[in-house]
């Protein structure tokens, strides 16, 4: 495959989306053939169900065979699909659900893949052994792919000035993010600097000029300047956005390591950590809100403290007048000593609710002398605080905190940069783990094993559970073996004696050993065929065009290649005497050609006197009936045996009750069944 052009659904305006993500064609290529499918659906307008279907279609090209070529019939496909559902439920991430998809049944032909599947299935087995918990699957269900595209939000607070021919260029690379004036004069810059908290002026045409105090200016290089210095909250909200999904992959790759040494490579442990910082300082929040609140209750409380006071000490006072003041009351003098006492009482209130302040909201010298003005010179009651002095405050206070808050963000911009990439790769390590995990969690949960793999066509499976029972119920294990000299069975039974579960089971286990999986066995051995038929059983008997359709898919057995055919009562698609002369030449068919069949049938005495071929007949036999005339039944077939029907059982219990010969004359026609069965075996 040279062009992504060849791959179906890929037209000229996706391809070109592919190349501009990853930088040149080749690059896009070997992340579809490497199924990156985290990486695909990081470019715009991809979904992760696109980027699937898309990597879906690359094996299928690559290795020249897609599902369709191995399931061969509709119902071998139902069986895949359910199959693959049930894994599905035993994933933590929607990616995971999605790329399980790309695991499918491949041919003998694709033995390589297979192998390559197989070896990843037995580490996710041991690894999902050791490490499945609560706490690791909660993680993983966190992670989600990292969002590269969101709404920008606009820089509150802040504005950059720039000067002359600047402003076009800065307008145009920063003005969706931050809003962005032009200014020619000194005056200019003031009025606009006095609207922000904060003020970066990009030029030097006028930094030489002196600025009032109460307006916060920086001064920038337009030649220097960085988009994380600029802007820090740009760098900062890729990481905001997607800061749940990211600290959960790095909490799960943590948990990961303790296994596997090798996870995530592209980060140290001690990389591991200081991300997990830097994230709890993304998640925390500039604090300007709770700073400008302790500020109001500082305020508040000093106020109150002054009026407590004040309102104290006047309660407790007392004059003393002196000869001199007393001259002076005779005089008229008296309110000017009333008002020199109380004055020394408000001074001293006011100085210690602002030194109260001063205190407990910890400000340095320099935000003290803001403080000291805050409470009028002139005696009052009740003491007010001056709303002039208040603003000055506040405004230096909210100049302050963007200061700071500035510049803590650009030391997180700056060192978040630097892991950018590298989150993303921790993300994408983390579903892809989900992927074939789920995977062993669905595996250990049904006790599953990998299979041999062998050269001679056969099947061998002990202590099997067909996993649509056991997925809602206890069920008995199966041991069931085909294959060397008997690689077409006939597989009799009572109704509801588990013919079809077997069948089922048998099924389950060919296509998982296919897909690379575990199957449902304690132990299983099979050698790899080129496709599997599964035909199910018929409702009532064909009109003759669906007989005929069905003769036309039955003939799709001669396809090139090795097959496992499995049927379910093939003799429903007609009357019963044609029925075994078809069943007998179907089989002669899979048997001349090398391949592996079970046929589930009660018409096992006429196929065998219509086959010229080896075909052996085993049973599920029923022992007996108990009490309540439910069958008794041994769950794996037996060997070279028709099983007793229900009919057989009721007669013989009859014969034994009533004693009757006639019931005892129509046993023995029954008993007749085993001696054909030994001529023609």
């Amino acid at each position: 495959m040279k062009s992504l052009m060849e791959i179906p659904r890929i037209g000229e305006r996706t391809a070109h989306r592919f190349i501009e993500h990853f930088g040149s064609e080749e690059a896009a290529l070997a992340a579809i053939l490497e199924g990156d499918v985290a990486g695909l659906s990081e470019i715009e307008g991809v979904s992760e169900k696109f980027a699937i279907s898309v990597v879906h279609e690359a094996i299928a090209l690559n290795e020249g065979s897609k599902p369709q070529d191995f399931l061969c019939t509709q119902e071998a496909y139902r069986i895949y699909e359910r199959v693959l559902g049930m894994v599905k439920r035993y994933a933590h991430t929607q990616y995971a659900r999605c790329k399980l998809h790309t695991f499918f049944p491949r041919p003998a032909s694709g033995k390589d893949g297979i192998s390559r599947v197989r070896d990843r299935m037995q580490s996710a087995l041991a690894v999902a052994g050791e490490l499945r918990s609560g706490e690791l699957d909660s993680l993983i269900s966190r992670v989600r792919p990292v969002k590269q595209k969101y709404p920008a939000a606009k820089a509150h607070g802040r504005v950059i000035a720039a000067c002359g021919s600047e402003y076009e260029s800065i307008k145009m690379r920063y003005g969706a993010f931050i809003d962005v004036r032009h200014v020619e004069k000194p005056d200019e810059l003031v009025d606009i600097a006095r609207g922000y908290s904060h003020a970066i002026v990009i030029g030097t045409e006028l930094a030489g000029f002196d600025y009032p105090e109460d307006i916060t200016l920086e001064f920038a290089d337009a030649g220097k300047i960085d988009d994380w210095y600029m802007v820090p909250e740009r760098e900062i909200a890729f990481f905001a956005k997607n800061r749940d999904s990211i600290s959960a992959a790095v909490d799960a790759a943590k948990l990961i390591r303790r296994r596997m040494d090798g996870f995530c490579p592209c980060i140290t442990h001690e990389g591991l950590e200081r991300l997990s910082t830097l994230l709890n300082e993304v998640g925390a929040g500039s604090g300007s809100g709770a700073s400008l609140e302790r500020l109001e209750a500082g305020i508040a409380e000093a106020e109150k403290t002054a009026n407590d006071r004040f309102r104290q000490a006047v309660d407790n006072s007392s004059i003393t007048v002196s000869g001199g003041d007393l001259l002076k009351i005779m005089g008229g003098g008296i309110r000017h000593i009333v008002e020199r006492e109380i004055e020394d009482k408000y001074t001293k209130a006011v100085r210690e609710a602002c030194a109260r302040m001063v205190s407990e909201l910890r400000l340095d010298p320099y935000e003290a002398q803001y403080v000291s003005g805050l409470f009028s010179e002139e005696v009052a009651y009740p003491v007010r605080i001056n709303k002039k002095a208040l603003d000055l405050l506040k405004r230096y206070v909210q100049q302050k905190q963007a200061s700071n808050q500035i510049a803590r963000e650009r030391a997180l911009a700056r060192e978040l940069r630097g892991y950018r990439e590298t989150v993303s790769r921790i993300v994408r390590d983390v579903l892809e783990f989900d992927v074939e995990y789920s995977a062993g969690c669905f595996a250990l949960e049904y006790n599953m094993q990998m299979p041999v793999i062998k050269d001679e066509p056969q099947i061998r499976i002990e202590r099997g559970r067909n996993l649509f029972l056991a997925e809602t119920q206890a069920v008995a294990p199966v041991d069931y073996e085909i294959g060397g000299k008997h690689r077409v069975v006939l597989l009799s039974g009572v109704n509801s004696g588990g013919k079809t579960s077997v069948l089922e089971l048998v099924a389950q286990t060919v296509i998982l050993a296919h897909m690379g999986f575990p199957v449902p066995a304690s132990c299983a051995a099979l050698s790899l065929v080129d496709g599997i038929f599964f035909f199910s059983k018929s409702r009532g008997t064909m009109d003759a065009g669906a007989f005929e359709a069905t003769l036309k898919s039955l003939s799709a057995i001669r396809s090139k290649g090795t097959k496992v055919v499995l049927a379910d009562e093939l003799e429903s698609i007609t009357e019963p005497g044609a029925a075994a002369k078809i069943i007998a030449g179907v089989l002669e068919e899979i048997h001349a050609e090398g391949g592996i069949a079970v046929f589930v049938s009660h018409l096992a005495e006429s196929v065998i006197k219509n086959a010229i071929c080896s075909v052996r007949v085993d049973g599920i036999e029923a022992k007996g009936l108990d009490e309540n005339q439910n069958l008794i039944i041994e769950r794996s077939p037996k060997y070279n045996c028709i099983a007793r029907s229900t009919p057989e059982l009721i007669v013989e219990k009859l014969a034994k009750m009533e004693g009757d010969e006639f019931y005892s004359r129509l046993l023995r026609k029954f008993e007749g069944d085993a001696a054909m069965l030994k001529r023609y075996a």
